[in-house]
């Protein structure tokens, strides 16, 4: 559904939270989105899970700071047409 939705919509950065997935097998998945930025939070247990997805051409994203539930990041817009 996130691969689909991306192809879709297009965006330069997603947000994924409940992810239930960690590990290797989150990182297989990253992977294989349209997005060659990430930062994630792993889960607990079969809890939790969080995602920042970007794409580095379109954004720049700096992650200040995270805990388990919370990413604090800057992000800077590369390139954009808006005047």
């Amino acid at each position: 559904r996130v691969f689909e939705m991306a192809m879709n919509h297009f965006p330069s950065i997603m947000v994924i939270t409940e992810t239930r997935v960690g590990g290797d097998r989150a990182a297989r998945i990253i992977e294989g989105l349209p997005f060659n930025g990430f930062f994630a939070i792993d889960t607990t247990g079969y809890a939790g899970g969080l995602w920042l997805l970007w794409k580095r051409k379109e954004v720049e994203v700096f992650v200040l700071a995270s805990t388990k539930q919370e990413i604090h990041a800057t992000i800077k817009v590369c390139n954009s047409d808006l005047t």
